[in-house]
């Protein structure tokens, strides 16, 4: 009977062992199943977290490709819009030219209908300038301008009406004799002549069509003078009336 026990009892230490076994063997199991999973998780972690970067970097890469979009629609916009404009500048310009071309050969043509130089043409820095002699728009002292000389005046003005851009001013001019006698009444000097003759052409121009915010006057009397003031012939010549057509950013004196 005592045998029959001791065997039971190693038959039961046996499966005893066994069980142990099977325990230490699942738990060994379990574990590895547990690393296995951990390294699942932190496999699908980093793959949230690329994918989640690529999804950033996409983003980003959208917003770049729209903003060059942008971009180039408004250089060619800009680049339309100065086209056109350069376009614009360069139409004025021709038409501007050709108005000048037009006056300067008007202007040209006219001085020729007078004889001994009355009338002359110059040109410098862009500026056409008319050089009237004064006995053909005055009398001795006098600032009336005569019939002959309305005749020139009224035919330059209707020659420079057509040119609208560019600003017209007259100066008149004296010789150096001294104002006396009775004209002294009117005019003291030879400052208030020379002001008041460039005025009434001003104002005969103005009469015929020129607008008057083209006109401007200015009298210099006899302080710059075309000639000798030492000879008749040049003090003839420094008794003027000078009518320059001065173009937009041209220089004049």
């Amino acid at each position: 009977k005592l045998e029959a026990s001791e065997s039971k009892l190693k038959e039961s230490e046996s499966k005893l062992e066994a069980s142990e076994s099977k325990l230490k063997k699942s738990e060994a199991d379990s574990a590895r199943e547990r690393k296995k999973a951990a390294r699942l998780v932190a496999e699908m972690d980093q793959l949230r977290s690329a994918l989640a970067g690529e999804s950033s970097t996409a983003e980003a890469n959208r917003n770049k490709l729209a903003k060059a979009r942008a971009l180039l629609n408004a250089s060619e916009e800009g680049r339309r819009t100065a086209l056109e404009r350069a376009r614009s500048t360069s139409q004025k310009a021709r038409q501007e030219a050709l108005r000048a071309k037009r006056l300067e050969d008007s202007l040209t043509a006219l001085s020729k209908k007078y004889e001994n130089q009355l009338i002359t043409l110059s040109k410098k820095k862009g500026t056409l300038q008319l050089n009237i002699v004064g006995r053909l728009l005055f009398d001795a002292g006098s600032a009336q301008i005569k019939e002959g000389g309305l005749e020139a005046i009224d035919r330059i003005a209707s020659a420079i009406k057509g040119q609208p851009g560019q600003a017209v001013r007259v100066e008149g001019h004296t010789d150096n004799v001294p104002i006396s006698g009775n004209l002294a009444r009117y005019y003291s000097t030879n400052w208030e002549l020379s002001s008041a003759r460039a005025i009434a052409v001003v104002r005969r121009l103005e009469a015929q069509g020129v607008s008057p915010g083209r006109l401007s006057a200015a009298g210099y009397s006899f302080h710059r003078p075309a000639a000798d003031n030492g000879t008749d012939e040049g003090r003839a010549r420094n008794r003027r009336i000078e009518i320059l057509m001065i173009r937009s950013g041209a220089g004049a004196k």
